[in-house]
């Protein structure tokens, strides 16, 4: 009676650990993006041509502080700089509006940017791939997929290298995916992550939570 229990127990508490790994997801986007945003930012200060910095990066500067308060002016701001800036205040400004959307939960709106950064070869890879970790993760929650889109996940997740940013999130995002309709991959997947030496030990963690999820599905 007593290892039921404990079963039970261990089996709640690994659906919990994968709860909180879905419902995090929006989260550690917005979180991400800001990290995202700074190194950008940090890369374009070092560029000689201080005078369009300096007018796109004070266009930021007061696009973000009225968003709070007048987020029409502030995404005019940010779309100022997208259409005018020559430099990566492009990338910091479209982060900035996938941000928005995604706190304000505009799904659409957020997919719409995704693509629209995906493919245009004017932002930087960085700002593509972690589009493309949008995407993925706002399509994961759809219940049913079209082929379409199905297709373009199998793409998205394939372009995420060992080499690339953010390779660890998305197939851990990948082995999510897999976990309802083939769990042999999923586990494959999650078996790889738990291996790596480019992984951090918090994708590990969450890594391991789904794989036990997978095993006591078993």
């Amino acid at each position: 009676m007593a290892d039921i229990i404990d079963e039970v127990i261990i089996d709640k508490q690994e659906e919990q650990k994968l709860l909180y790994f879905k419902r995090s997801i929006p989260i550690v986007i917005i979180f991400t993006i800001l990290i995202v945003i700074g190194m950008i930012i940090n890369d374009y200060r070092k560029s000689k041509r201080v005078k369009h910095n300096k007018e796109i990066g004070d266009t930021i500067i007061h696009s973000l502080e009225n968003m709070p308060t007048n987020p029409s002016l502030g995404l005019q701001g940010l779309d100022f700089v997208i259409e005018n800036a020559d430099n990566h205040g492009q990338d910091i400004a479209m982060l900035q509006k996938l941000a928005a959307s995604i706190h304000t939960n505009s799904t659409e709106t957020a997919l719409e940017l995704t693509q629209d950064i995906i493919t245009d070869s004017k932002y930087l890879p960085l700002t593509q791939g972690y589009a493309k970790l949008t995407w993925l993760s706002i399509k994961l929650d759809e219940k049913a997929l079209s082929k379409e889109d199905e297709t373009k996940m199998k793409e998205y997740f394939d372009s995420y290298t060992e080499h690339t940013a953010f390779y660890g999130s998305a197939h851990l995002l990948e082995a999510l995916w897999y976990k309802s309709t083939n769990k042999e991959k999923s586990r494959a997947i999650l078996e790889h992550l738990i291996s790596s030496r480019i992984v951090t030990d918090t994708l590990k963690e969450e890594a391991k939570a789904l794989m036990s999820n997978l095993t006591i599905e078993n």
